[in-house]
């Protein structure tokens, strides 16, 4: 594997340290190291899979550019650097780097980086997915769910990371009652390693994987940005699909887990706020350094009445709409009220098909039957109800003839005249 190593000298200390632990990697070769000033020159030649950029205290605003130029070249670019500052972290990330290496835990870390590197070579392809409601009662976290259901379905199983802490909506989804959250993670995030980071997950019989967001919003506050970033980095090391459900595109942990991601889905509807939230959110992001070709929007909801056209929507939102997941209130309704995903209850529902071409797969067509069972069923559909038939006609009894109809009798009705009163023999003549 071909590396590429920059630093703001070569006689850097950290950058000579960094080359002897690689060197004595095996699968690591072809090791050259540069200075910042001919960093991006070098990697734009190409050839390099891995690059390691050490993150300088006396220059961070150099490093931070170095690190920007590397990513518009597409390379796999690692950060090294001091853990101790959360901002300096944070900025790593916005600045395009894949993950970022202790500098005082260099040699687990880079461990660490080096296997999952090595699993990633494999034919399973690794994402990292962030969900983002656009404004509230978009469904994202609903989406979320579903979307990770169908992933863990596909590759055996999924890690969902529940970051909208102040909903926290995805245990009550699963119907999962977890021991451990995210809290607690970041309460530890000083011994935390993979063997922990797993022990803390919630697991669904699906496969579904679940770290839980805090259960009351007076453990939000235990939440730090360097934990979170521990955390999805260990996802991303433990798990080959992992989908976050984030809360906003304003808070830095989010911002951080933003910048990280491969995907974004921006969860939207088809109404003027919705769209206007979405527009702003976007704006945002590509102001923090995220890329736009990595926000896709997703409309949900739609098929309602009166809601906009999706050309309004895209010439709102400058971007084309890719994503339409229609409006199912009776399979969405009821699986939100008890805990089991719609991907689970019918994976052939136009909302989950919606939901799965997400991330380019297609709801399971269930095999063709043999033709013992294909005979079984034409048996029990068309001639089973023929004989029954048959059968009732022949058991019935002789139908009973009707009596004659008697003789009809003309009878010819003559109208009567009334009777004429008689004379009244004592009437007075005048």
């Amino acid at each position: 594997m071909p590396t590429l190593l920059v630093g703001p000298t070569r006689q850097n200390l950290l950058l000579s340290r960094l080359g002897d632990l690689l060197q004595s990697r095996p699968g690591v070769g072809g090791l050259e190291l540069v200075t910042f000033d001919r960093a991006a020159e070098r990697a734009q030649k190409g050839g390099f899979e891995l690059v390691f950029v050490i993150l300088a205290s006396d220059c961070v605003a150099e490093s931070l550019e170095v690190v920007r130029a590397l990513r518009a070249t597409g390379t796999h670019v690692l950060v090294v650097g001091p853990a101790t500052d959360p901002k300096l972290i944070l900025g790593a990330m916005q600045a395009g780097g894949d993950r970022f290496l202790d500098q005082d835990e260099l040699e687990p870390a880079l461990d660490s980086e080096l296997t999952r590197l090595n699993l990633t070579s494999g034919a399973e392809a690794r994402q990292l997915i962030g969900v983002l409601s656009a404004s509230g009662g978009c469904g994202a976290s609903t989406i979320a769910v579903n979307l990770a259901v169908v992933l863990a379905k596909k590759y055996g199983r999924c890690n969902l990371i529940d970051l909208n802490v102040n909903k926290a909506d995805l245990a009550p989804l699963l119907d999962l009652k977890p021991q451990y959250t995210l809290s607690n993670l970041c309460q530890n995030e000083d011994r935390l390693d993979r063997t922990m980071y797993e022990k803390l997950l919630t697991i669904h019989p699906s496969g579904t994987a679940l770290l839980a967001g805090p259960r009351f919003h007076e453990e939000a506050r235990a939440l730090t940005i360097y934990g979170v970033e521990q955390a999805v980095s260990l996802a991303c090391e433990a798990f080959s699909q992992v989908v976050v459900d984030l809360e906003d595109c304003i808070h830095d942990e989010q911002v951080a887990v933003l910048g990280r991601a491969d995907r974004i889905l921006l969860v939207c509807r088809l109404d003027f706020t919705a769209i206007r939230n979405a527009r702003r959110a976007m704006d945002h992001l590509a102001a923090r350094g995220v890329p736009r070709d990595r926000i896709e929007v997703v409309m949900n909801h739609t098929g309602l009445p009166n809601e906009l056209s999706v050309d309004d929507a895209e010439m709102a939102l400058g971007v084309k709409v890719t994503h339409l997941i229609p409006h199912a209130p009776g399979e969405m309704g009821w699986a939100t009220n008890v805990g089991i995903p719609a991907a689970l209850k019918d994976d052939r529902a136009p909302v989950v098909q919606s939901i799965a071409k997400l991330v380019g797969l297609d709801a399971p067509v269930p095999p063709a039957p043999d033709l013992r069972a294909r005979f079984g069923a034409f048996y029990r559909e068309r001639v089973l109800p023929w004989v029954r038939t048959l059968r009732a006609r022949f058991n019935s009894p002789a139908p009973v003839p009707a009596p004659p109809l008697a003789a009809e009798t003309k009878v010819c009705y003559e109208p009567i005249s009334p009777p004429e009163p008689a004379a009244d023999s004592r009437a007075c003549a005048f």
